[in-house]
């Protein structure tokens, strides 16, 4: 269960953000930009609204890279 293997929940973090990634990457490179840094600012919440634990990720991610 994700929520009781803390290494396993940042990995899954870390899967989703390297597919963002790579599209942000693949789009640039088409528009003739080619080593782009793509970056992002995540944390994890454990609570819905009714106070069920669901972890869940809030990522911020600028569109396009640098």
């Amino acid at each position: 269960m994700l929520l009781n293997d803390v290494g396993l929940l940042s990995d899954v973090l870390t899967v989703f953000l390297r597919a963002v990634f790579a599209l942000q990457r693949r789009r640039a490179r088409r528009q003739g930009l080619w080593g782009g840094q793509a970056g992002a600012v995540s944390f994890i919440q454990f609570f819905g609204s009714a106070l069920q634990v669901t972890p869940h990720f809030h990522s911020l991610v600028p569109d396009g890279v640098f």
